[in-house]
Formats: C-alpha cells, structure tokens, sequence
C-alpha cells in the first residue's frame, strides 16, 4: 500500500471528520485524510478496518460515499455518524 492508516479512528460527521483528519499530527507527521473509496475496499479486504461504516473522501451531487459494513459503496449526507480511518501518502515526509 502507498499509504499509512493512522493507530486510532473516532466515529463523526463527514465535515467533522475532514477536519479530524487535516488537524491530526501523530508524532510529527502530518497531511493526513480520508480515505478514497479504494483505499477503503483495500483496507476492507485486507481486515485491516473492521465491517463498519466509513467516511471516504468522495462527493458525488452532494452525497459523501461510504463503505457499508459488508464493504459495498453507498451514499450519504454528511450528517450521519461513521468511522473515520485517517490515511496519509507514504511519500509524505511531514
């Protein structure tokens, strides 16, 4: 994978959740995110996230994607409560 998936996840909003993410600072490394919808299915597949809901960083005429707990892709408004699994770009060096 190019990307490290960050040690601890909250549930929250989508808006909430970007914000989580772009604040997040782990031992000095920073420019984390939310996920794509393939780096979900990744993560989803490997077991590294648990069956859950999870925001990913996709829009689509104002739904947010998300990935059900049987790692299928639905649409949201951002208002619901959903995991967030902070991911960051190993090529990040911050």
């Amino acid at each position: 994978m190019n990307f490290e998936i960050a040690p601890d996840w909250i549930k929250a909003t989508w808006d909430d959740a970007r914000l989580y993410c772009f604040s997040l600072n782990i031992d000095g490394k920073t420019g984390w995110r939310l996920p794509t919808v393939g780096e979900l299915h990744r993560m989803y597949n490997l077991n590294l996230i648990k069956p859950a809901n999870w925001w990913s960083s996709e829009m689509t005429n104002n739904h947010i994607k998300y990935i059900s707990p049987y790692g299928k892709v639905h649409y949201s408004t951002k208002d619901y409560l959903f995991g967030v699994c902070p991911v960051r770009d190993l090529k990040d060096n911050s």
